[in-house]
């Protein structure tokens, strides 16, 4: 019995090679019979081709950049973003507003945003600038215009500074002096309101109120401790002018929240962990009892 050897199979890239082999073969016995101004033709198709995807693969539009923030994500207050996004509509900038009303627009005219909010005193503020506006005091106001533009100032100061604490978006401050009756001791009584507005809707830190309450008293040397009262745009009373118990209970929860973070910083290593800190009112005192009557002698 005859048997013919097992050839092995040729591998798919051989295959492959020798199929594409056969094919510029073809091409090139066809080619060889064109003429020589129709080979010089082909040629030349084949290099404006080539050109041609060169131009294109080096022209192509890039994609544009992300949008940056102006001033470094400066966060704006409602009416001044107005103010702000009409004049960049105004010169045909594009521009974006996050929920903490920072401005982005493209960075090929970063530049020129700032430069024209800048121009228009529409920049954002320095405590620096404030203070040389509260200084530099036309000579023509009588004492009073004085005193009040004066007072006015010294509330954007403290504007500019709650607005930088952390969970805070927008702040405003009123600031009410109203005059005693003639014989008291204070020649008028201050109080003061702000109106919060948390960041997304967010409760506003105690530790946040307890800092503002500062600011304002520092600032106002005559203002009480307790005659400072903060809501937030939630109708949430953080502290409110004239009652004791919300003072002490704000900065009970102050003190919880500080508390809390020192306790999570210890046990940062641990993953998952929550901590609860609460403080409770010191219980009044129970009466000592009543000693015991001294025995009767016999």
């Amino acid at each position: 019995m005859r048997t013919d050897p097992i050839r092995p199979q040729p591998t798919p890239l051989v295959s492959a090679l020798d199929r594409f082999r056969r094919r510029t073969d073809r091409l090139r016995r066809w080619a060889a019979g064109l003429g020589p101004g129709a080979r010089l033709g082909l040629g030349l198709a084949a290099l404006a081709a080539l050109a041609a995807a060169a131009y294109w693969a080096t022209t192509t539009a890039p994609e544009p950049a992300a949008p940056v923030y102006l001033f470094a994500g400066h966060r704006y207050a409602p009416d001044v973003l107005d103010q702000a996004t009409a004049l960049l509509a105004a010169h045909r900038i594009q521009c974006h507003i996050d929920k903490q009303g920072r401005i982005a627009v493209p960075l090929e005219r970063k530049n020129e945003a700032m430069n024209l909010l800048t121009k228009n005193k529409l920049g954002p503020e320095s405590l620096k600038a404030i203070a040389e506006e509260l200084l530099d005091t036309p000579i023509w106001q009588g004492v009073a215009e004085k005193q009040d533009r004066q007072a006015l100032l010294r509330i954007r100061q403290v504007e500019f500074l709650i607005q930088r604490f952390r969970g805070i978006a927008s702040a405003d401050v009123l600031i009410r002096r109203l005059k005693t009756r003639p014989g008291s001791l204070a020649p008028q009584t201050v109080t003061a309101l702000v109106y919060l507005k948390g960041e997304d809707g967010r409760p506003i830190p105690n530790r946040t109120i307890a800092m503002i309450q500062d600011v304002l008293c520092t600032s106002e040397p005559d203002l009480p401790r307790d005659a400072v009262t903060i809501i937030d745009d939630a109708s949430r009373a953080y502290l409110v002018a004239g009652n004791p118990a919300s003072t002490a209970q704000s900065q009970a929860r102050a003190r919880e929240e500080e508390w809390t973070e020192k306790i999570l910083e210890g046990l940062s290593l641990i993953e998952g962990v929550r901590v609860f800190v609460t403080l409770e009112p010191a219980s009044a005192a129970s009466p000592a009892p009543a000693p015991a009557p001294a025995p009767v002698p016999t």
